[in-house]
């Protein structure tokens, strides 16, 4: 249904979609996945929220709904209590991000189960 809706909009005049914030790459490449699936063929722009503070990540992501990769809580966890360590290590998982996204070739089917290549992201927006 959400899809649908989205589809809809773009079918309407909408050129391209943001995403909401997220920290698992592999979550917004099967999103592209379902997006291509069902027709949805405009430029679909990751966004990125660079970690500002660990409690902040917490409040935003439950508030969102976003799911952590254990590997961003991990690398967090020692320096929980120091935002600008946290901040440090934030500003480099959004770049880790946007170069895995910016490198990937994910080999995706359309609606007809005809190939398409996406030589990785359309873009980015940063959330500030």
């Amino acid at each position: 249904l959400e899809l649908k809706h989205l589809k809809e909009k773009l079918d309407v005049g909408a050129d391209f979609i943001i995403t909401q914030f997220f920290y698992d790459v592999d979550l917004f490449w099967g999103y592209v996945k379902r997006c291509r699936s069902v027709g949805i063929t405009c430029p679909i722009i990751p966004g990125i929220l660079p970690i500002q503070s660990y409690s902040s990540l917490l409040k935003m992501t439950k508030f969102c709904g976003i799911s952590v990769p254990k590997s961003v809580i991990e690398r967090l966890q020692e320096v929980r209590h120091d935002d600008e360590a946290v901040k440090k290590i934030g500003c480099e998982i959004a770049s880790e991000m946007c170069r895995t996204m910016l490198s990937s070739s994910n080999f995706l089917k359309n609606e007809h189960g005809e190939v398409l290549v996406n030589s990785g992201a359309d873009g980015f927006h940063f959330y500030t």
